[in-house]
């Protein structure tokens, strides 16, 4: 049985985005390079576990757009870190308001201050491979809540 992750507005956390910070990353890296590049010049173990997806449904459309979102959690540091794809496999947009980003990293932790996360952006930065990277401000998406999503099954 395949699980996949679906929208739904009426359980949205009106806290969801208090601990969490966002980062916009550009690179022409796959996501699979992104994530094996990320794991060895941090702390992260991102996975893609396979049965897992965030889908979302736009009003003008039938079919979901389906987005592969990457993992890597720390419960003894109280942080969790997850990679968005900004731009699925037939060029579809999660966050259209970033067009230029390729991906999306939400670290989510209540240790997390501004210095760690300034700090983050400047080792993403560094990365040879890494275009563009900087913090995207929650309240400057037009629909956070397209970051949100529970687990559902087929």
């Amino acid at each position: 049985m395949k699980n996949n992750f679906k929208l739904d507005i009426s359980t949205i956390n009106k806290n969801f985005f208090d601990n969490v910070h966002l980062i916009g990353i550009a690179t022409d890296l796959e996501n699979f390079q992104l994530c094996l590049l990320l794991n060895k010049n941090f702390k992260y173990r991102f996975r893609l576990n396979l049965k897992n997806q965030l889908q979302l449904f736009k009003e003008k459309r039938e079919k979901p757009y389906l987005f592969n979102v990457y993992e890597s959690l720390h419960p003894n540091e109280f942080v969790n870190y997850y990679l968005y794809e900004n731009i699925n496999e037939y060029a579809q947009l999660l966050l259209p308001d970033y067009k230029q980003i390729d991906f999306i990293l939400m670290i989510n932790g209540s240790q997390i201050d501004k210095k760690m996360i300034e700090q983050t952006i400047q080792k993403i930065k560094s990365l040879e491979t890494v275009t563009l990277a900087f913090e995207i401000m929650v309240e400057r998406i037009k629909k956070p809540e397209d970051l949100i999503f529970d687990k559902i099954d087929d």
